[in-house]
C-alpha cells in the first residue's frame, strides 16, 4: 500500500506540457468519488490549459512515506511530497 500511494501521488502531480492531458487523464483513473471529481475539474479547468499555454512541467517525488494504518479494505499512508514546477 505504501508503494501504491507513492506511485499514485507521483502520477497525480507530475506532467509535461506536451503530454499533460494523457498523463493526468491516466492518473485520474487511480481516483474515486468526490476526490476524482475535484481532481478532474482542477486539471481540466486550470492545470492542463496552464501547462499547455505556459509550457509548464511538474515533477513530483516522494522522499519519505510510511503506513499509518491498514485493513483489508483501506490503507492510510503518510507521504512527504516534493513538487518542482
Amino acid at each position: 500500500s505504501v508503494q501504491a500511494a507513492r506511485d499514485g501521488t507521483i502520477a497525480l502531480l507530475s506532467y509535461r506540457p506536451e503530454s499533460v492531458e494523457q498523463q493526468l487523464g491516466a492518473a485520474r483513473e487511480l481516483l474515486t468519488g468526490e476526490f476524482r471529481d475535484s481532481y478532474t475539474s482542477l486539471t481540466n479547468d486550470v492545470v492542463i490549459p496552464g501547462a499547455k499555454e505556459k509550457q509548464i512541467a511538474a515533477i513530483a517525488s516522494v522522499p519519505a512515506a510510511a503506513s499509518v494504518s491498514a485493513t483489508p479494505e483501506e490503507a492510510v499512508v503518510l507521504l512527504f511530497v516534493n513538487q518542482t514546477v
